[in-house]
């Protein structure tokens, strides 16, 4: 594993202790807001596939009940209708 990728890993368990805290810092910094397209990928220096690292950090903070209500409501829709509309 590339070396800063693992430590972003490492400060995002450290902040993950406080998570209920941060939620306003986590919605604010625009991790939900990213389409996580991959098109940072080309312009960072250290090559990390930053599509792929948004997609984890999301998923550890959905994990800790942490995600725009908007997002949980979509998904629902989706399942009891088939359609997020």
């Amino acid at each position: 594993m590339n070396l800063i990728i693992k430590d972003i890993w490492v400060v995002a368990e450290y902040l993950s202790a406080d998570l209920l805290r941060m939620r306003k810092h986590v919605f604010d910094s625009g991790l939900f807001k990213c389409t996580a397209g991959g098109q940072c990928t080309p312009e960072c220096l250290f090559n990390i596939k930053t599509n792929k690292m948004i997609e984890k950090l999301r998923t550890e903070f959905v994990k800790k009940g942490i995600y725009p209500e908007k997002h949980f409501k979509t998904a629902e829709r989706i399942k009891k209708e088939g359609s997020p509309f």
